[in-house]
Order: C-alpha cells, then sequence, then structure tokens
C-alpha cells in the first residue's frame, strides 16, 4: 500500500508528498463506494461471501495501520460484525 510505504516506510527525505496525496484520495473512493454499498446490508453481497473474506482482510490492515477513519459509519460497523465471526477471530488470534 502507498499510504503504508510513504509514511511508514520510507524516511522522511525519501517520501513523496504527491504519491501520498493521491493513494489517500483513492482510499477515500473506495471506502466511500463501500460505505455507501454497505447501506441497509450486513455483508456486501447481502449474505456473507468471498468479497467479504477480501474486503475484511484490507479493512484489518487499515485498522491496524490506523487508516480506517471513523467517518465510515457503515464501514466501522461492517468491520465489527466481521471480527465477531468465529473465524476471523480464529484466524486473527493464534
Amino acid at each position: 500500500n502507498v499510504i503504508v510505504v510513504e509514511t511508514r516506510c520510507l524516511p522522511p527525505e525519501k517520501r513523496n508528498p504527491e504519491n501520498l496525496a493521491r493513494a489517500t484520495k483513492l482510499l477515500t473512493r473506495m471506502l466511500e463506494a463501500v460505505e455507501a454499498a454497505l447501506a441497509g446490508r450486513e455483508y456486501l453481497a447481502g449474505e456473507f461471501s468471498g468479497a467479504d473474506i477480501m474486503l475484511g482482510y484490507a479493512l484489518l490492515l487499515m485498522k491496524m495501520w490506523g487508516l480506517l477513519s471513523e467517518d465510515y459509519p457503515n464501514v466501522k460497523a461492517y468491520m465489527a460484525r466481521l471480527e465477531q465471526r468465529p473465524a476471523f477471530r480464529k484466524a486473527t488470534t493464534s
């Protein structure tokens, strides 16, 4: 993820603000789309599916890196539902 590279991996003198701005804009667009898709739904496709596993992993990384904003209540509630699933808990606590 460009955001992680630009904020955590590279030393300050090698960071590129344009790369960070572009990646942040793309992340915001993605989160806005997911926020809208989750309106009135528990999971992306209505029922739990592979799409939720894929998105859940991306959101877990975002949360771990402090990139999951409070500005997306549907996404936040969705992540909380995923985290309560037994398989998720087993996979993330070993």
